[in-house]
Formats: structure tokens, sequence, C-alpha cells
């Protein structure tokens, strides 16, 4: 019975230990190195294996909250904390963060509840009859030596944790930009049916006008026609104005992860000041810097090189150390006491090649990844090009859509006041109305493409162009 008891208080003490270090949240602290909500991201200049405090967040509006006018930034957060995108790739962290935790139980000991019931019949039995045996014990293991596995098998998890933190920035990063591009889409198709409205009354004005020299005999009735069908047309621009209106505001409400009827509407932008963007080498060497995917690329590059570690391991030996206590008999309950220690020194001879071809396969994703990395700096490089380009040439479009607005509205004038005073033609009037439509159309889309450009060109970078407010470029690359 005194064998009994010291088992029982044996396994009180381990049981609990046991399920305290199971149902312990996180005794590595894994988790403090991802974000705390899929809107938050890691900083570019920080580590965020090694910096447990490195992410950044702004206060988030709550779903319901969002009604009535928003500006940028509320749409913004409400889409990181919402879209499916960010919460995925944020959930896809945490499980990286967790197998971190997984890799490093490998350095601590390991602890089983053995026991069991046999029925036998060998040779050295009792009388020699069948009989059986009931055991029960506790078992301690620490591998003590593996030729390095467990910690490349450490270095590799923490590696793909920092890609996945990496990972979710970048996800963070695209989704702001498709926000900025939904909502200045919305803004610009308010302004566009403004546009369409404006012109629909003026094509009404006409017919009325045209009508009314009509009437005293001043035009002929082809002149009430002609005003007619471009009436028409107008309002014809008004309905795809208001559609394009609400495809555009449902764009908007679908980022952000609300009803597509939500009840919302979006601040006016305020012009954005000139951004003096820094020269086109030094946004690249900025890219490849800050670009996060590109850090996602290196960081699968080391856990690729743990990887080979861990694969070189398997050709050294394996040292552990074991221990057991416990109780053996061929009554129910037994009181036998039994105990053991041992070393085990294992070196595998032969298996089949597989450790070779482990090592081959590890060597070719090394390569691979590094590759992987190589083709990422090429695309993000094309891509700060392009969108720098773009850049430039939607500044430029700006300027020469407003003197094309200027002149067309001065156009237009004169054509009223010339079929009015009859010297001009209903034509002439149809053609300078119908220039000035598509001057204002052509001035918001340019605007339009200027906040894409920029919100483009962000992206690419990797980081918000603000940073480079007084910095000058140099002559002729000024958007």
């Amino acid at each position: 019975m005194i064998h009994s008891r010291r088992l029982a208080t044996a396994c009180a003490l381990l049981v609990p230990a046991m399920f305290a270090g199971c149902a312990g949240s996180d005794p590595w602290n894994t988790m403090d190195r991802t974000p705390n909500a899929p809107s938050m991201q890691c900083r570019a200049d920080a580590d965020p294996v090694r910096d447990a405090r490195a992410f950044t967040s702004e206060v988030l509006i709550p779903p319901e909250a969002l009604s009535g006018e928003l500006t940028l930034a509320e749409c913004i957060r409400a889409a990181l904390e919402n879209n499916p995108r960010t919460r995925g790739a944020w959930s896809a962290a945490r499980a990286a963060a967790a197998r971190v935790g997984e890799q490093k139980a490998a350095f601590l000991p390991q602890a089983n509840i053995l026991g069991g019931v046999r029925r036998s019949d060998v040779p050295t039995s009792r009388n020699n009859q069948p009989e059986t045996i009931y055991n029960a014990g506790v078992e301690l293991s620490y591998l003590l030596y593996d030729g390095g596995a467990r910690a490349a098998q450490v270095s590799k998890a923490e590696a793909e944790l920092i890609a996945a933190n990496y990972l979710h920035t970048a996800a963070i990063h695209e989704l702001a930009m498709r926000v900025r591009e939904a909502y200045y889409d919305l803004l610009a198709a308010h302004s566009l049916l403004e546009v369409a409205q404006e012109t629909d009354r003026q094509t009404h004005k006409h017919v009325e006008l045209a009508q009314a020299r009509h009437e005293t005999g001043l035009v002929a009735r082809s002149d009430v026609l002609k005003a007619q069908t471009r009436q028409a047309d107008a309002a014809l621009g008004l309905v795809r104005a208001q559609s394009n209106q609400k495809v555009a505001r449902g764009k908007l409400a679908s980022a952000m992860n609300l009803e597509l009827t939500a009840p919302f509407e979006v601040a006016p932008a305020s012009e954005e000041a000139a951004v003096e963007i820094a020269r086109l080498g030094d946004l690249l060497d900025t890219a490849a810097l800050m670009r996060p995917e590109l850090q996602a690329a290196l960081a699968q590059v080391g856990a690729r090189r743990s990887e080979l570690q861990a694969a070189n391991a398997g050709y050294r030996p394996d040292i552990s150390i074991t221990t057991a206590y416990g109780v053996r008999e061929d009554s129910f309950a037994p009181q036998d006491e039994e105990w053991s220690v041992g070393a085990v020194l294992s070196l595998p001879l032969f298996t089949g090649f597989e450790r070779s071809y482990r090592v081959r396969g590890a060597q070719a994703n090394l390569k691979s990844s590094v590759f992987e990395y190589e083709k990422a700096l090429q695309e993000v490089s094309l891509e700060v090009w392009t969108t720098y380009q773009r850049t430039v040439e939607a500044r430029q479009a700006i300027d020469a859509a407003t003197a094309l607005v200027e002149s067309a509205r001065e156009s237009l004038d004169v054509a009223e006041g010339e079929y009015k005073n009859g010297i001009g033609s209903i034509i002439d009037l149809i053609d300078a109305q119908t220039a000035y439509t598509h001057a204002r159309n052509q001035l918001v889309q340019a605007r339009l493409d200027r906040h894409t450009a920029l919100a483009r060109l962000e992206r690419a970078v990797g980081q918000s162009l603000a940073w480079q407010s007084g910095r000058a470029m140099e002559e002729g690359e000024q958007p």
C-alpha cells in the first residue's frame, strides 16, 4: 500500500502539471509576435520575431457605426478590420506563431503516464500457466543532442513567422490601396453624375432656345430636332452616370464588408497638395527595403536555409536519457515497485537513402527560394517604374484637362451667344456643348487617375509618400 500511495502522489503532482502545460494559452509567448487584430501590421523597421511590441494600429470603427458621411481614413480602418483578406492573412500569421511554439517544445522533457494490463504465457511464468500482469507508472525522457535538428526547426518556424507577418502586412497594404481606389472611384462617380446632370439641363435649355427661335421663324424645324437628339443623348448619359455611381458605392461597401445597400456617404476629398516625390532611383531602393512581399521572400530564404540545416542533422547521432518509475504485479492493485534510468545513443546506418534525398530536396528548395526573391524584386522594380510614370502622366493630364475645360467653357459661351443672336448654327452650339461635357469628364478622370496613381505608387514602394515631403526631384521629373 505504501508503494501505491507513492505512485498516487506522483501522479497527483504530474497530472496537474501536464494539464497546466496544455491549458496554458501561450507559455512561449509566440502569439505576442503577431498582430492582435487583422487591421494591425508590423513596422517595416522592426523584426516581428524579436520585437513583440512592433505593431501599430488606429482605433477601429465597428461596422454598425459606419453610417452617414465617411472619410477615407474611416473607410480604410473598417475594411482592414472586417475584410476577409486581412482576416485570413492574420489567421495564417497566428498559425505560424503556433508552429514556433510547437517546435520549441522539442527542447523540453517529455513526460508520460503509463498503465496497462497484459496476459501472456511464457516459460518463466508461475507453474507454467498463463498469467495476467498489471502495471502503472510514469516515464520521463529528454533529448540531449540531436545534431542541431531542433534548433534548425525552430529557426525555420521563426523565419516562416516573419514571412507570415510580412504577408499579412502586404495584405493590409493591398486592401488599403483597393479601398482608396474605390473611395476615389465613388467620388469621381459623384462628379461625373454632376456633369451629366448639368449637361442634361443645358441640353434642355438648348431645346427650349431652338424651339423659341423656330416659333418666331428664325430657324428651321431641323434645329429643334437636332437639339432634341442631343438632349436624348444627354439623358442616356445621365442614366449611365447614375448606374455607375451605384456600382461604385457597392464596390466600396464590399471592400468594407458592409451590406451593399448600406446607407453611407463619403466625405469630399480635399485637393491633395503637390507631393514632391523622390527620384526614381531612390524609390526603387526604398521599395527593395520596405516592400513587405520582398521581406517575406527573404524570410522564406532563411526558412529554407534552416530546413537544409535540419536535413544535414540527420547524419548526426541522437542522445537521450530516460527514467521511469512504477509498479508491476499480477494483481489488480500492483505494489511491486520498479524503476529504471538509462541513456540511448542512436545513429541510423541506413535509411534507404532517405537522408540524402532530403538534403538534395532542401538544397533545391533553398535555390528556388532565392530565385523567387529575385523574381519578386524584378516584379516590384517594374511596378515602381510603371506606377511612377503613371503618376507623372496623371499630374500632367490634370494641367492639360484644366486648360481644356477653360477653353471649352469659353467656346460654349460664345456659341450660345452667337446662336441667340442668329449668327451661329445649332451644330456649332451642339458641338461646343459636347466638347465642354467631354472636357469636364476628362478633368474628373485625370484627377481620379492622379489619386489612383499615387495610391498604387505608395503600394509599390511599400511606404507612404508623405515621408518624402520637401525633397526635390530632378528637373523634368516632378509629377
